[in-house]
């Protein structure tokens, strides 16, 4: 067992070439968009779509440390 956070400890092995890329999923989008969807229909609206797409990204070593890579990476971390 390690007590290194996940993000932490996969952008290690991204870093030592242990992972060819990460695609990293943004959760915030996730929720936000989720209790919209929620809200719609709790008002008696039907959604626009069926299916809402969130953003995500593709991380390697070569834009690993790229400010939008780095925002999808530690995206709650506190500062």
């Amino acid at each position: 067992a390690t007590n290194i956070p996940p993000v932490t400890f996969l952008q290690m092995r991204l870093e030592k070439g242990n992972v060819d890329a990460l695609i990293v999923q943004n959760p915030y989008a996730m929720g936000y968009l989720g209790i919209e969807q929620i809200n719609t229909l709790l008002n008696g609206q039907k959604p626009e779509k069926k299916e809402t797409a969130t953003s995500s990204i593709l991380v390697t070593r070569e834009n690993m440390y790229d400010d939008k890579s780095q925002k999808a990476l530690f995206s709650f971390e506190e500062k």
